[in-house]
This record gives C-alpha cells, structure tokens and sequence, in this order.
C-alpha cells in the first residue's frame, strides 16, 4: 500500500441511518422491502423489492435506506451479498440482514467505498471474523470497525469514476448474457407454438390447443420413469459430507451450483436416497417457495440429493430428450401451468401430483434433438461471451488492486 494513504475505519466516516417501527405506521401505509433475496450477487445489484403493508412488515424490515446507501448483508459474507441503493427507489426499508453505510460527503465517496466492499481484502477480512458454523455471520460492528484505505475525496472520485467505466463494460457483457438466454427462451416458443397458451385454456382437453405437426399432448408421469422427492424433514447440516441441493442452488445460469451448497451426513443421505438418487440426466425441479418453477439437468454422477423443496424427474429416454424437457420445464408455459395449481400465499407449494399431471408437447426424438442441436450453438456463443466477460472481469480485479494500494 501506499505510505502516503491514510488508513482509516469505515465507521469513523459514514452518518446514522434511521429506524422505522411499523407499529407507529397506519396498518394498510405500504411500503418497499428489500431483502438479501433482492440483491444479484453477480451484478451487485437490486433486482427486486417487495411492496407490503405496514402490518405485514417482516420483522427485519427497520432500516430507512436511500439512493446512495451501500448495503452489506451481515450473513454469508463470502457470498459479498452488497449494492447501492438507487434513487429512484426513494426510501425503501431494508432488512436488518443488511449493514447500511451512508457516507458522510465531506469524508468518503459512495461509490469509493462500494468499490471497497467487493474487493478480496474486505470479503477475506469478513469471513475471518464470521461466526457461526452453518449460519457464518458478522455484526455490524466488525463491518463498521474494519478498515480501508482513505485518500483525499477527489482522489476518491477519480479512483471511483475509473472503476466504474470498468465495471460498465463487465455489466454491459452480463447483460449481452442475459439476452443470450432470453433468445433461448423464445427458441423453444417458437419450437412449441401454441403451447404458449396452454395456461390461459385450463378449460380444453388435451388435443384442444393447435400444436404444430408432429406434435402430441403427454402428461408427465407418461414420459417419466419416476417422479419423487425424499422425506419431508430437515436433515442437519455438517461441514463435510454430501451435497444437498435446494432452489436457492439453481442461478439464472440454467446450471446446479453447487458452490453454497449445505452438507448432509452419509447416514442421513442413505437414509434419504431411498426413494430417490439424482443421476445424470435427471431433472431436478424446484417445487416450493419463491423458486418454485426451476428446472436444471442434472450433469454430475457424484451423489447429491436434491432437498424436498424440489422433486427429482427421470425422464424415459425412448421418448422424451432430458434436455429439450429441462428447457420446456424451465420456461414461462410450464411455470404458468405451475401457478394455476400452487397452494399457499405466503409460501407457494406445488405439490407432486399436480407436477405428474403437466402438459408436455412431445414431438417426435428427431425433431427434440434438432431443437436441442440449435440451443447448444447458442450455448456455445454464450460460452464465448462468458470468456469475454472474464478477460473484463480480470482487468476490472486488476485495476481495484491498484486503486486501493495506491496505483491510480
């Protein structure tokens, strides 16, 4: 680091944040609620709020945040779950999941700070002092209390400005992303033409909506030789064992991570997988909560399971392609029929049966690998893009190291 930079804690230069009581709000006043849920960890930024009224506010929801405030979620601080909070949002409530940093002007750059709060030097210092084996967590406190690198505030804004121009060309390649799987998307809308509307028809038989040529009318459980999932009790989490998939672990990217995922001891996995042990090639497909309607391939052969919040779908390959029934399941049409049949509100349940009994078109292997064909060349374009972004993202990682020693 640069002798000639001033050290100093991120406390010492941020304002006080207010708190709100919803009990001194009239019931039916609603509000905006952000959540860790709302924050994309890639863009680092919000991607959704959630519009409730006062006398449904959750009890984490205190904190009044506004355009500029940087959010630092206290819990998984390896995931570095943080954004600024934009203007047009007005004045949202946060969760107290969340360290807010409002930067007093005459002292630090917002966005010098946002740029500290994504670097290695910070995360690495976060996980360090997390506790908690299976919930690792900080406290406000040990965020406020860490330290950064200060140079003057014009130096600030020019260090901030540079990072920022770098960091539109990384969001502009995630973006380009984006549109690549959104054309995946409308490839299998076009494949299956009416299909589309299958949701708005619940009143039809199964050969009432206009599939193009070739194409039939199955229900699920016709084209699968199994649809389960394991027991409906929580397993307890172990720092070693085996992997234990759930929706959170299913990204935009149409993939499985299992880069968070929770553990399970071998006894309580064998005792789970009787039922039900994913394969390669299977399906697996989110069921409950606010992920419901995901479908990824499975293209691992280690043992996993897959959580009871989602269902393990093997398909029967004489008919139906694994991956052609992946994308129809992952799309819009399937996650529409979803919805017609979900149960509870507050937390949407879809249960077995009603996934058995799905409308799939199904036309003939030739013509499924033909679409399958066309979206692995797209999938092969987006494998490029995603190099690009890379090479961006290496060259974004490189000019923050310079920056905050003092390079720049």
């Amino acid at each position: 680091m640069n002798p000639s930079l001033t050290n100093a804690t991120i406390g010492s230069n941020i304002l006080t944040v207010s708190c709100w009581n919803p009990k001194n709000a009239a019931p039916n006043d609603i509000f905006d609620y952000i959540d860790i849920a709302s924050i994309d960890r890639e863009s680092k930024s919000i991607v959704s709020t959630t519009s409730l009224r006062a006398e449904d506010a959750p009890s984490r929801a205190r904190q009044i945040v506004k355009g500029g405030d940087i959010l630092v979620s206290t819990v998984r601080p390896n995931l570095n779950a943080v954004t600024v909070v934009p203007d047009h949002l007005g004045e949202p409530i946060a969760s107290t999941g969340f360290c807010v940093l409002r930067c007093d002007p005459k002292r630090m750059n917002s966005r010098y700070l946002f740029h500290w709060v994504r670097t290695s030097s910070f995360i690495g210092s976060m996980v360090r002092q997390a506790t908690g084996a299976s919930y690792p967590a900080v406290t406000d406190r040990i965020i406020k209390e860490s330290r950064l690198p200060l140079p003057p505030l014009h130096k600030q804004a020019r260090i901030a400005d540079i990072l920022d121009k770098a960091d539109a060309i990384c969001q502009a390649r995630r973006r380009t992303i984006c549109n690549a799987y959104d054309l995946k998307r409308v490839l299998l809308l076009e494949f299956t033409g009416d299909a589309a509307t299958a949701h708005v028809r619940p009143e039809l038989d199964d050969t009432g909506l206009h599939l193009p040529k070739g194409f039939r009318w199955r229900r699920l459980d016709e084209i699968c030789v199994a649809i389960c999932d394991i027991d409906h009790n929580m397993p307890k989490a172990v720092a070693k064992g085996v992997p234990l998939i759930s929706p959170k672990d299913m990204p935009d990217d149409g993939e499985l991570s299992f880069d968070d995922v929770k553990y399970i001891s071998h006894d309580d996995f064998t005792r789970l997988s009787r039922k039900i042990k994913p394969q390669r090639d299977d399906i697996i497909y989110s069921r409950i909560g606010a992920r419901l309607g995901k479908a990824r391939l499975v293209r691992v052969d280690g043992d996993f399971l897959a959580s009871y919040s989602c269902c393990t779908i093997r398909v029967n390959k004489e008919v139906i392609h694994p991956e052609y029934l992946t994308h129809y399941l992952d799309s819009i049409i399937t996650r529409r029929q979803a919805n017609l049949d979900t149960q509870s509100i507050a937390v949407p349940d879809l249960g077995l049966a009603k996934i058995k009994a799905f409308l799939v078109p199904v036309p003939s292997l030739e013509k499924q690998q033909t679409f399958v064909n066309q979206v692995k060349l797209l999938d092969a374009q987006i494998s490029k893009m995603k190099l690009a972004l890379s090479a961006s993202g290496d060259l974004f990682n490189s000019l923050v190291q310079r920056a905050f020693r003092g390079e720049l």
